[in-house]
């Protein structure tokens, strides 16, 4: 849900968003308080809404560029994986479950489970 979703709902049951935070003012260049009540408080919202989605979509391009260049030079391997992968193959190979092997290796079954999917995609 946006933020112009959640003002319009909340517009329903007649409750609007004022802000009286002094930076804000000073950030929207005005001496008054904005009300999602009016017109313009809405197009403000919606502006700033906007810039917000815009700023967060240019730091995942540069995690994301970050990550690509560390993985062409070797250094970024990703996370390690948090259960013996082998131990969790050859003990299912052994003949154990799942939950016994959680149970044996103190992790939970999900983790045996993704190191038994991961045996098939690997």
């Amino acid at each position: 849900m946006g933020l112009i979703d959640l003002a319009a709902q909340l517009a329903t049951f007649s409750i609007s968003f004022t802000s009286w935070s002094r930076r804000l003012r000073a950030y929207v260049c005005s001496n008054r308080e904005f009300s999602t009540s009016t017109d313009t408080g809405r197009i403000l919202v919606t502006a700033l809404g906007t810039v917000a989605e815009m700023e967060r979509r240019f730091i995942l391009e540069r995690q994301r560029a970050g990550i690509d260049a560390a993985k062409k030079k070797g250094v970024y391997k990703g996370r390690k994986p948090s259960v013996p992968v082998e131990q969790v193959r050859r003990m299912h190979g052994e003949g154990r479950g799942p939950a016994e092997i959680a149970a044996a290796l103190g992790v939970s079954r999900m983790s045996v489970w993704r190191a038994l999917k991961d045996r098939v995609h690997a």
